[in-house]
């Protein structure tokens, strides 16, 4: 019954432990009384109902517990069973009371036993059993068991030990090691040899081994010894009850034998001493003689005994208590009693006065108990500092104090340093957090969406730059929330940026400082996380929306701080253009795009995505190639003219050093979009690559013993398009850039052979050749060799715009000879001439001129002279001089002809004329203009709010206003048609005019907004001239953006051409050819030259 009440306690017992670890941890990692106390249960049932699983699934498991149970039951009888129940029942709570265990010989343990069975004991528990036998005495109680009933090794040992392990008692007072005098009196070997068979059995004892348990030797079988037992007889009874021997006082070394020896010489003084008193009546010489050696026979036991206790490995001298001397058998009296000899003394006195063993602790349990004190006491001082009482009563930043504290203790893994006081910090933790949360004002979750809602509609009106701004608050709001949920440190959060009002979880009624906001926030999210996971959930919500509101993601793609723009001038082009990458495109910016997206896409969670999101993530490497490309196509479209002011010897050694725009171009694309894989590189940004590598070594052998194997396998041989070129086409390449490097030295060693170098290169036969036909034509032969599409094909137009750049300076170089060949030749000459020498000079001289300097650059067609085009430039021809070689001054009318033909040549040529001057005139030009905002770059105290521009025609007028914003109108013009053009520009009270009069008033206007933006000085305006002055403006700056007015000046150049200037009349049907002072006025200039240009602009 007390069994089964034990095991029932200790299970209870065992399992409160193990709920309550459960609940303090579950309760630590923030989770509630019911659902701690749920989930303990649950892991109790869990575990019952695996163990009962296991049971059932493996029997052969039950079996081995079955075996066990039997061993233990054999190894533990009932016998020791039933004594072990009484000595618990009767003798452990009282005090005094011990247990020896009798061991030793096997004829000497019985003897010992037999004896002690026929004195007056405590219970009749003395038959004989395989294991031993209980004696049980009033104050002591002995257990017999024979060291030879349990032989080392085999099944016996096995069962001792289990036996030993399985002990129901405490611990034994001590051991009687029973050894016979015939044992001591024999052989030294046949001794050591026995008492290191009993070592091997002793030492399985609990406490023997150790030195805990002492030891008390018992030398039975006395009657052995010569003497001894005339000398019992002879004793009183009162003599022989009491114990023979005493306790031992021995050392270790040379104070062992010597205590062995004292203690058997007093023994023999003390048997010597009784002599006289018990001397028999009727002793005959042999029993006097026998008597008279006892003393000198016990002495003689002292060394036998010594050597026992010198053994190595034998009994340590200092266990050994005491030393005692029994009788091996019992003599029966006359009167029908039994005497015992020497055992009653003992087992009264004696051994129960000697009480049980003394504690002594092991050296090492020692040290854990002390090392455990001290750890203890280490651990109550190192907490004493972070706990603090009445955490609800301190003020808030004195609570969130204390709670950094206590966190940044409890951080990088120091928290085995508190031991059993650490859950004290997770107490205290806890009431700071609640103590926090009495300074929330609670508010339902309407309020919170309403807030979103607010934040969203504030997003609808901001910028783009502050839209970004929002989102990748409302971002790192979400990242900060996420970081609560997971119990990031409180010292962590407040490194993190602060949470915007509108996404915080409630309202802090006081002034409280950023510190504390966090700390109040943290709490919450502690105290309620659901409510904690709702807001992160309506946050993603709210991002998600902001994110697909935009589907252009005007946001991402605004300027990037600190990121400038990528103009073509920065590249390495001669002139600015319109056409910019924008910063968010370069490296830079997409390194910071990137750090955005890192924020904001682990914001959204897994659950969550972003449609355009997504989109622009897909897109993201076409749209950055797509803005590069935009740029690299605005430089090969640009047609340079002699209007251009570039530095040109700047950029002309830049060509020359193999560092012109192209390559430059090629450099920096190649470094900005080395992020972009080359199986999502479009094909203009493979060729730029594979152009800018070097080649591999050897790489043209491997090649054509690559191709010659495809041949005689006649396999397809695919092109190369993969990252670098063939040795073919790498010499080709090699030698086209070579020619290019020759050209631009002969352009810039000779700025005055323009006409040398260019009047090869429009093919006319008679010319000399020109260096820049074999350059074209040897790039021609390197494209040839590629793959064409249209996207490569913009690259290879990079690539020509050098050599069409330099073919443009010398063009212009060749129209300044021009134009000096034609004022030295022509005006001068013809200036200082009289008028017959005058028309004598002009009919030798344009004919010469015309066929001779400008043959190469001129062609007849349809009646007509035109500039010859190569690559699309040609020789910057003026009007003036094309009207008057077609119109005024043909060869042929210089030529002796009858009047009337010439007449009517000229009449024909008139009616041509018209024709094609009235179909000009009905022809309409849509031009698309575009207002940009218009602005004083000189500073003033007014600036411009808008413009008006009208464009005065006949049948209508076309009016674009703009109120400093970008509109957008198509203007129509006929040549002919519009007399006048009207520039106002408005500002505070007053307007500014700007008008453009005359046929070519529109073709003026366009060209003086070809670069997008015109300077007007505040001369130039016609009206509010006075109002500029007194606002202290000296310039306007007006911007248009235009389309279509190359259309517009062809169309312009065309219509001039076909019309017969005023005043001009054929001539009279009796000329002979005699002009007089009719002979019309040379052109001035016949070509443009930009340097003349500057350097007039310069004076």
């Amino acid at each position: 019954m007390l069994k089964k009440l034990f095991f029932a306690v200790l299970f209870f017992s065992v399992s409160v432990l193990v709920s309550l670890f459960c609940l303090l941890f579950l309760t630590g990692n923030n989770t509630s009384l019911l659902k701690s106390s749920l989930y303990t249960l649950f892991l109790l049932l869990t575990l019952s109902l695996m163990a009962a699983l296991y049971k059932k699934r493996h029997p052969e498991k039950r079996s081995r517990w079955r075996i066990l149970r039997d061993a233990r039951q054999n190894a533990e009888p009932k016998e020791w069973c039933r004594g072990a129940r009484m000595f618990r029942r009767r003798y452990s709570r009282r005090r005094g009371n011990s247990w020896y265990l009798v061991a030793g010989d096997r004829a000497s343990c019985e003897a010992v036993m037999t004896e002690m069975s026929l004195m007056p004991s405590f219970a009749e528990m003395t038959a004989k059993t395989r294991r031993g036998q209980w004696v049980f005495f009033p104050r002591v109680v002995f257990w017999f068991l024979p060291l030879c009933q349990c032989l080392p090794g085999g099944k016996e040992e096995t069962c001792w030990r289990r036996f030993l392990r399985r002990r129901r008692l405490p611990v034994a007072s001590g051991i009687l090691l029973c050894v016979p005098v015939p044992l001591l009196q024999g052989e030294v070997s046949v001794l050591r040899q026995t008492l290191k068979q009993w070592q091997q059995m002793l030492s399985l004892i609990p406490g023997y081994r150790r030195g805990v348990l002492p030891v008390h030797l018992v030398i039975s079988g006395c009657e052995a010894i010569p003497g001894f037992s005339p000398w019992t007889q002879a004793l009183c009874p009162e003599a022989r009850a009491q114990a023979l021997g005493g306790g031992l006082s021995v050392g270790g070394g040379s104070g062992e034998q010597e205590g062995i020896t004292a203690f058997f010489d007093d023994l023999a003084g003390r048997v010597a001493a009784s002599l006289p008193g018990c001397w028999p009546a009727r002793a005959d010489d042999h029993l006097a003689g026998t008597l008279l050696a006892l003393p000198q026979h016990l002495r003689a036991l002292s060394a036998p005994v010594s050597v026992a206790l010198s053994l190595p490995g034998a009994v340590p001298a200092e266990n050994c208590r005491s030393l005692w001397l029994v009788s091996g058998y019992v003599l029966p009296f006359t009167d029908g009693t039994t005497r015992q000899c020497f055992l009653q003394a003992l087992t009264e006195q004696h051994l129960p006065g000697s009480g049980p063993p003394p504690v002594c602790w092991h050296p090492a349990a020692l040290t854990a108990v002390y090392a455990l004190g001290v750890a203890v006491a280490v651990s109550a001082c190192m907490v004493r500092p972070l706990l603090c009482r009445n955490m609800a009563g301190r003020p808030p930043d004195a609570v969130v104090s204390q709670l950094l504290r206590t966190e940044r203790a409890q951080s990088a893994g120091k928290g085995w340093q508190y031991g059993v006081f650490y859950p004290l910090l997770k107490i205290q933790q806890a009431q700071g957090e609640r103590a926090l949360l009495t300074l929330l004002q609670a508010e339902p979750g309407t309020a919170r969406q309403a807030r979103l809602r607010q934040y969203q509609a504030r997003f609808q009106q901001a910028a783009p730059e502050v839209q970004r701004d929002m989102i990748l608050a409302l971002a790192r709001s979400i990242h900060v929330w996420q970081s609560m949920r997971a119990d990031l440190p409180l010292a962590d959060l407040l490194a993190l940026p602060a949470l915007p009002a509108e996404l915080r979880a409630g309202d802090l009624p006081l002034v409280v400082t950023p510190r504390l906001q966090v700390a109040v926030q943290n709490a919450w999210s502690h105290r309620y996380p659901a409510q904690a996971a709702q807001h992160i959930a309506e946050l993603q919500d709210t991002l998600v929306r902001l994110l697909d509101s935009d589907p252009q993601l005007t946001w991402l793609l605004a300027p990037v701080p600190g990121v400038a723009p990528v103009s073509a001038t920065q590249v390495g082009f001669p002139l600015a253009l319109s056409v910019p990458v924008p910063g968010v495109w370069t490296q830079a910016g997409q390194q910071q795009v990137a750090a955005w997206l890192s924020q904001i896409r682990p914001a959204l969670g897994t659950e969550r995505h972003s449609a355009v999101l997504q989109d622009f993530l897909h897109r993201r490497v076409g749209l950055q190639q797509d803005a590069w490309f935009r740029l690299m196509l605005s430089m090969t479209t640009y047609h340079f003219d002699a209007g251009d002011r570039p530095d040109w010897r700047r950029h002309l050694d830049a060509i020359v050093r193999h560092q012109g725009w192209a390559t430059r171009f090629a450099q920096r694309v190649t470094q900005e979009l080395q992020a972009v894989p080359d199986n999502r590189a479009s094909p203009w940004l493979k060729t730029l690559r594979q152009l800018s590598r070097e080649p591999l070594p050897a790489d043209g052998r491997l090649y054509r013993v690559r191709m010659q194997i495809a041949r005689w396998l006649k396999l397809p041989v695919k092109e190369v398009a993969g990252g670098r070129m063939t040795p073919e086409q790498r010499t080709v390449w090699k030698d086209w850039q070579a020619d290019l490097q020759a050209v631009a030295l002969m352009v810039r060693r000779e700025p005055l052979s323009g006409l040398r170098l260019t009047e090869g290169v429009f093919g006319v036969q008679g010319t000399a050749a020109s260096p820049f036909t074999p350059l074209f034509s040897r790039f021609e032969q390197f494209r040839q060799t590629w793959p064409s599409s249209p996207s490569s094909d913009a690259v290879w137009q990079l690539y020509l715009s050098e050599a069409r750049f330099l073919l443009a300076d010398g063009l212009f170089q060749a129209a300044c000879e021009l134009q000096q060949a034609w004022q030295t030749k022509v005006l001068w000459v013809n200036q200082s001439a009289g008028v017959k020498d005058r028309a004598d000079f002009v009919r030798r001289a344009i004919p010469g001129f015309l066929q001779g300097s400008a043959a190469p650059y001129l062609r007849g067609q349809s009646g007509f002279m035109t500039p010859l085009e190569a690559q699309g430039y040609s020789l910057p021809f003026t009007r003036e001089f094309l009207h008057f070689v077609n119109n005024v001054l043909r060869p042929e009318d210089l030529l002796p002809e009858v009047a009337s033909e010439r007449q009517v040549r000229q009449e024909s040529r008139q009616i041509q004329l018209q024709a094609a001057h009235d179909r000009l005139s009905r022809t309409p030009v849509v031009t698309q203009v575009t207002s940009l905002p218009a602005t004083v770059p000189a500073g003033g105290t007014v600036l411009p709010t808008g413009t008006r521009l009208a464009l005065l025609c006949d049948d209508d007028t076309m009016i674009l206003s703009s109120l400093n914003f970008r509109e957008t109108m198509a203007m129509v013009w006929r040549p002919g048609g519009c007399q006048a053009v009207e520039l106002t520009v408005r500002f505070p009270g007053f307007d500014a005019l700007v008008r453009y009069e005359g046929d070519r008033a529109w073709p003026d206007f366009l060209q003086d907004f070809a670069r997008g933006e015109h300077l007007y000085p505040a001369a130039d305006f016609d009206t509010g001239q006075g109002e500029l002055a007194q606002a202290g403006i000296r310039s306007v700056l007006v911007r248009y953006r235009i389309s279509g007015s190359g259309k517009v000046q062809d169309t312009w150049q065309a219509w001039s051409a076909t019309a017969v200037p005023d005043g001009e009349s054929l001539p009279a049907s009796g000329n002979n050819g005699e002009y007089g002072d009719g002979l019309p006025s040379l052109p001035a200039v016949i070509a443009q030259c930009p340097w003349n240009k500057q350097e007039k602009e310069l004076q």
